[in-house]
């Protein structure tokens, strides 16, 4: 049962941030896969070193400016939370941050 109410957890907190995480166009997708800092967060994320992950997508996330940007770093900073356990954290994240879910609630 806790399995399945932490999956729930994680898709509703992808699918508050996905619709506005997609890039505009290709161009901005390549240059978004291409960010230093969120290549190493998501090699931390899949080496299973989540804190790391975390800590860098947390900065990436508070610097950045675009809502775009942001929304997409958030996905990968929602994983690292999940694989530390912490999904209060990102239900309280989309709570605390309108401007990237937008209304969407889960």
């Amino acid at each position: 049962m806790k399995y399945e109410s932490s999956m729930v957890i994680l898709a509703a907190a992808v699918l508050a941030c996905t619709w506005c995480a997609r890039p505009a166009g290709a161009a901005e997708q390549i240059e978004l896969e291409r960010d230093p800092d969120l290549l190493a967060g998501r090699a931390a994320l899949q080496d299973g070193f989540y804190d790391v992950a975390a800590r860098r997508f947390e900065q990436y996330v508070a610097e950045t400016i675009s809502r775009r940007q942001k929304a997409y770093a958030s996905i990968f900073m929602f994983r690292a939370w999940f694989g530390e356990e912490a999904y209060d954290r990102i239900l309280d994240w989309i709570d605390d941050n309108p401007e990237v879910n937008r209304g969407t609630r889960y």
